[in-house]
């Protein structure tokens, strides 16, 4: 179960104007196969196409299903990175400011993180083991994504000018970089395949290479 609700920190930054934004947000994924919706502040779905469901559409439905209730709690342009696992908070502005594959990654790491995390609606002080099962949800995502089960994790660093990236190789010549950026305190971010020294945003990789959903 998915909790969604608001936390309310600066004067005129109230982030409760943005979830239905980011409702529209994940209907824009896979509309033809799966809809959401915000019901008394839990998130829920309903099934369109079940022939068209994708892994992340499954992931999110394992999410919603599962007995335990995990908060998003959306708080809007605050100093956090995307997410503080110990505050449960989210910022719904780096949130929505990923490309839609980095939206899908950045959704899927944070929930998969703070399902793994024993009883976390009231306990968050493990973090570690969840991480790392966080970015094993986002390598198989990419494996699906890319019809290719050699995708590893590489590692994660800080870059320069205000940027931070989460780093994967393919057995088959390639590495992806999913890559945020900070500029005016704003954060935005998404995936690329670096290939013969060419750099790729994934969703021109794969309309290109005819994998795309």
């Amino acid at each position: 179960m998915i909790q969604i609700s608001t936390v309310n920190r600066r004067h005129g930054e109230d982030p409760v104007l943005r979830i239905p934004e980011f409702i529209n947000r994940l209907n824009q994924i896979n509309s033809r196969a799966i809809l959401y919706t915000n019901n008394n502040r839990t998130l829920q779905y309903r099934i369109v196409d079940i022939a068209n469901i994708t892994n992340f559409d499954r992931n999110m439905m394992r999410f919603i299903d599962d007995d335990a209730m995990v908060p998003l709690r959306f708080v809007s342009r605050t100093s956090e990175f995307v997410d503080s696992h110990f505050l449960g908070t989210v910022d719904i502005d780096d949130l929505l400011g990923g490309s839609n594959h980095s939206f899908q990654l950045n959704l899927l790491h944070i929930l998969e993180e703070r399902f793994r995390t024993p009883d976390y609606a009231h306990r968050r002080t493990i973090f570690d083991r969840p991480h790392q099962l966080a970015i094993v949800a986002e390598r198989n995502h990419l494996r699906q994504l890319l019809h290719d089960q050699s995708v590893r994790y590489t590692g994660e660093r800080e870059r320069r000018s205000n940027g931070y990236v989460f780093t994967y190789r393919s057995d088959r010549g390639y590495r992806i970089e999913h890559l945020f950026q900070t500029a005016n305190g704003r954060v935005t971010s998404d995936v690329f395949i670096i290939q013969n020294n060419n750099r790729t945003p994934l969703n021109e990789f794969l309309r290109d290479n005819q994998l795309a959903n």
